[in-house]
């Protein structure tokens, strides 16, 4: 018998519900689920709640995903066909009973700081387990887990490769962040696709000659790393992650033929190797100084490139990329940016440089978003002593029409109104209106306003044609 509580619930979700799924927006201020028994669900996700479960009951749910909602206890949780359970970012004590939970195959228990991970031990039949961030004592609870294909033990400190060495159905693997050493236990994970052992104390990676099935691969943040020569053995390796605070020899790289992503940091300036990786769509080189990016002329299939804070200085090699939609220049030192004219952009940042002309970006009709926050950022690059003597032209400020936002705040606008930004918006003009700005730099700096109040008055009517 439903109470009216649960009727007025029913008859409010039945028609929000699609293909058996359905989601209850953030904040969205429940306190009981006891009505979701009528609705015939497959799927409820629920972020951002009071709920603490002492009412849900369904005979159909399979998937339930509840985030943020200070449950601390499952023992109440009466939903005995589910194979999926997420529960991060609660507060939970006790997962005494999940036992009973036979159909259970994926189980999230993520920043859950205080959670006894003990009784997972039972469920054997576990193929997905993520225990990011909670306070993870040991790894025994996890030896028995055979049939195991996805582990993420991220964020957690007191992790044993000896226990994982047995779970050798594993296919992803994260290890980020928990302190380990030595890895050479996985070498009997063969079956590893996607292994993930950043930020930690490694010094030795011999054990992936064993796994040569990795498509993916993360050894970031291994400041006692010195080679790399082990990756030759990855010839599957599609996306690698390696940030080094070391001049590391680059060679192993050009044996990595199936490359599509690489992100890199190494404090070897010599990128050549690079040249062979033929395949690469993204390509992160991040924090690099005085490098020579002449070798990525070849990297013709590249769609996302960043070069962020890497002095560059010459952007030359670039103009051959035309598949590229995506680049990022912010800190590179570069003062041309004639190169990128005949580009395809549809991403363009090129904030905190020392660039005098945007003539190419203003001609540019496909980019969607251009970020442009160092506009003359640099002032004494030609010869002005101060930001207020640098005066931008109309046609500086007045850029395609057919761009959907431009974000042109800079230093000089700074000075005149904090870091309050001008965002000129097609169709809508502007998020800001135009006087009130306007009276806000008419006290500070009379030329600018000057032109500014032109560059306005030719974007109303670039608008209007």
């Amino acid at each position: 018998m439903q109470t009216p509580y649960e009727r007025q619930m029913v008859n409010l979700f039945k028609n929000l519900v699609i293909n058996d799924e359905f989601s209850i927006g953030y904040n969205f201020q429940i306190n009981s689920l006891k009505f979701v028994q009528h609705l015939n669900l497959k799927k409820l996700k629920l972020v951002h709640s009071q709920y603490v479960i002492p009412d849900l009951i369904s005979d159909s749910l399979t998937e339930l995903h509840l985030e943020y909602c200070q449950i601390q206890t499952i023992c109440d949780l009466n939903a005995q066909q589910l194979k999926v359970l997420r529960l991060p970012k609660n507060m939970l004590k006790n997962i005494n009973n999940i036992k009973r939970f036979k159909h259970l195959h994926e189980l999230d228990l993520s920043e859950n700081i205080k959670v006894n991970i003990t009784p997972i031990k039972e469920l054997e039949w576990l193929t997905s387990l993520k225990l990011t961030q909670v306070t993870l004592k040991n790894t025994k609870a996890i030896r028995n887990l055979t049939n195991l294909e996805e582990l993420d033990i991220s964020n957690n400190n007191g992790v044993n490769t000896k226990t994982i060495q047995y779970l050798t159905n594993l296919t992803k693997l994260n290890l980020a962040q928990t302190n380990v050493r030595k890895i050479n236990n996985l070498k009997n994970l063969t079956n590893l696709i996607e292994l993930n052992v950043s930020y930690n104390n490694i010094d030795n990676i011999c054990v992936l000659q064993h796994l040569n099935k990795l498509r993916k691969l993360n050894i970031s943040g291994n400041s006692n790393i010195l080679h790399i020569y082990e990756l030759r053995y990855l010839p599957d390796l599609q996306d690698l992650s390696f940030h080094s605070g070391n001049y590391i020899d680059l060679t192993p790289l050009k044996y990595l033929t199936k490359l599509t992503h690489l992100s890199l940091t190494t404090l070897n300036p010599n990128i050549s190797v690079l040249r062979h990786l033929i395949g690469l769509s993204v390509l992160y080189l991040i924090g690099y100084q005085k490098i020579d990016i002449t070798p990525l002329q070849y990297l013709t299939n590249l769609n996302t490139l960043v070069l962020q804070n890497s002095q560059i200085y010459e952007i030359y090699p670039l103009r051959r990329l035309t598949n590229l939609q995506r680049l990022d220049l912010q800190q590179t030192n570069i003062t041309d940016i004639s190169p990128l004219t005949n580009l395809q952009l549809k991403y363009l940042n090129i904030e905190a440089n020392k660039i005098t002309c945007f003539d190419p970006i203003s001609k540019h009709h496909k980019t969607v978003n251009t970020t442009l926050e160092n506009i003359y950022s640099h002032p004494n690059i030609i010869g002005y002593r101060t930001v207020f003597q640098f005066q931008p032209t109309v046609e500086d400020l007045i850029l395609s029409k057919q761009m959907k936002q431009i974000d042109s705040s800079n230093q000089i606008l700074r000075k005149l109104w904090g870091k309050r930004k001008i965002i000129l918006n097609y169709p809508k003009m502007l998020q800001f209106k135009t006087q009130k700005i306007l009276d806000k730099m008419i006290n500070k700096n009379r030329n600018l306003s000057k032109q500014l109040i032109v560059a306005f008055e030719r974007l109303n009517e670039s608008q209007n044609q």
